[in-house]
């Protein structure tokens, strides 16, 4: 991050987005805005997933060597 610069942000700015010291945000240049967005992890649901799988983009097996330890197959 070297060369990066440092950006401070209005106490009351923060405290109604909800960014503290220490919070992680997304920074983009939007239409040629600065754009500060506080960053929330994605939150992914297995059905969600399942539903971008199709015949197209499933894979076949992988192959991965011997087992290592105590493995049944």
């Amino acid at each position: 991050m070297g060369n990066s610069l440092g950006l401070r942000i209005p106490q009351s700015c923060a405290t109604e987005a909800g960014v503290e010291a220490g919070s992680v945000v997304d920074v983009a240049v939007e239409n040629g805005d600065l754009v500060v967005k506080l960053s929330r992890p994605r939150r992914y649901r297995l059905d969600e997933l399942l539903d971008g799988v199709s015949a197209e983009n499933i894979h076949g097996e992988v192959e991965t060597g011997d087992g290592q330890g105590g493995e049944v197959w």
